[in-house]
């Protein structure tokens, strides 16, 4: 089974999510510098992050925005918790937005459930205690 990321604070949930070794997420940014965009180049400089760089756009849902903070996923469309907010609990720092969601495969609770769909280029991904969330399929390992 494929490793998962810190995926956001499951503190609300009660729970925790297990953590990738990836050191980057791999932007497709350019990091480059020339003339009047040095700033916005400098803005999307890569970070220490298993998954999330600055300037990552997200999906149409979301999912994959990076943030660094809870109010930067307010505005999506449903990603609306920031994987940041996991941070500094010993694993590999994330910056996504991301939402809560359900295995394709799980039975739904009675009186509904979370999403399985995450959108494109995205994976609903579960901790062994059955907590899940959207993460980047481009954070995922092989």
């Amino acid at each position: 089974m494929r490793p998962i990321l810190a995926l956001f604070v499951l503190a609300f949930w009660g729970g925790s999510v297990a953590c990738s070794n990836s050191s980057k997420s791999g932007s497709s940014a350019d990091a480059s510098t020339s003339g009047d965009d040095a700033g916005a180049a400098d803005a999307c400089a890569p970070i220490e992050s298993g998954c999330g760089q600055p300037c990552d756009q997200g999906n149409s849902l979301g999912v994959g925005l990076f943030c660094t903070g809870f109010t930067q996923c307010t505005q999506t469309p449903q990603a609306h918790l920031c994987s940041s907010l996991n941070n500094g609990s010993g694993s590999v720092p994330t910056y996504f937005c991301t939402f809560r969601c359900m295995a394709a495969d799980a039975e739904a609770p009675e009186g509904g459930g979370f999403p399985t769909s995450c959108g494109e280029g995205a994976e609903c991904t579960c901790d062994n205690t059955g907590n899940c969330g959207c993460t980047p399929t481009k954070c995922l390992g092989p």
